[in-house]
């Protein structure tokens, strides 16, 4: 973690009460401690008086003291708590009160994905956020291996890819190959796709049917992976059907998954601000569905780096 990640604090957001909620988590699990809801106040308190140590003038109003919003904040924050743990079940690390959470005694660091979702999903503290992020691509490759009906290919494309092609002209053309198709005269015309770029064009993740005759207008599922609470909803977009039929002929409707290691639902368990989604969206709790449902050791190797590296100095 960074040194100064505790003066980090959420900033405001659609997703806001989650946030505290995840942040309240991570201070229980690198403080090993007891986190009441005083204690919470308590932060808030301390981030107001020392600013944001990120420099963010976003984040809250510094004229403001503690006052009755920040209470609410953290009494919804504790019911989505409360929530998570009942939601997630024996895999969740945390045991909560109506006015405290703390680490179960029985706790492993070392092969917990709650955890390592938590620390993707917390990417502003976080020290080294490129291994988190491949990380957690590599794990939304195995999990969506898992969802998809059996023989569909998987083709990493993003950070996680072992492949690291030098433009976005390279990138797609070699998803054009994967998928049985072609690039477009358009997009193998305009010159600025052909420059350097360390981009991943867009997609993260590919799943395709593949069948004997190599024709186009195959099954496929196009897959984004964000860390990010800030952009994830515009991202969608970068998967988005229209926007690939530019690039590659002879695709046809796919599914658009989005990957995400936070959660977007509220301590109802309802998706909160619904109108903003436009794909299939995997969130926290249904990536430990899945894991739970298809058990595997890939997912302690695939995670087991990050976690060390972010906090075994730490606990």
């Amino acid at each position: 973690m960074k040194e100064n990640w505790e003066t980090i604090i959420p900033k405001k957001s659609n997703n806001h009460v989650n946030d505290w909620a995840d942040y309240i988590e991570l201070c229980c699990l690198i403080k090993k401690d007891i986190i009441s809801k005083s204690d919470a106040l308590d932060i808030i308190s301390d981030a107001l008086l020392l600013g944001d140590s990120t420099g963010n003038d976003e984040v809250y109003d510094k004229m403001v003291d503690i006052n009755e919003n920040d209470s609410l904040l953290i009494d919804d924050a504790f019911s989505i708590l409360q929530y998570r743990e009942k939601r997630v079940g024996s895999i969740y690390p945390f045991a909560i009160d109506r006015d405290y959470i703390t680490l179960k005694p029985d706790f492993e660091v070392n092969n917990s994905i709650y955890v390592f979702l938590l620390l993707a999903s917390c990417t502003r503290q976080v020290k080294n956020l490129s291994l988190i992020t491949g990380s957690f691509e590599s794990l939304c490759g195995v999990l969506i291996g898992n969802l998809s009906f059996a023989g569909l290919e998987v083709l990493l494309t993003g950070t996680s890819s072992p492949i690291k092609e030098k433009s976005d002209f390279e990138r797609v053309s070699r998803i054009g190959e994967f998928v049985n198709s072609s690039i477009t005269r358009s997009f193998e015309n305009s010159p600025r796709y052909k420059s350097p770029s360390g981009g991943d064009g867009g997609v993260d993740i590919i799943l395709a049917k593949k069948f004997c005759d190599n024709n186009g207008f195959i099954p496929l599922i196009f897959c984004q992976c964000t860390c990010s609470k800030d952009k994830w909803i515009n991202k969608q977009a970068d998967i988005d059907h229209e926007k690939w039929l530019k690039r590659l002929s002879d695709i046809p409707k796919y599914i658009e998954m989005m990957f995400l290691p936070f959660s977007i639902c509220g301590a109802d368990g309802k998706i909160e601000n619904p109108s903003d989604i436009r794909t299939c969206v995997i969130d926290r709790y249904r990536m430990i569905d899945v894991i739970n449902e298809y058990p595997s050791e890939k997912y302690d190797f695939i995670i087991s780096e990050s976690i060390s590296n972010e906090l075994l100095c730490c606990l």
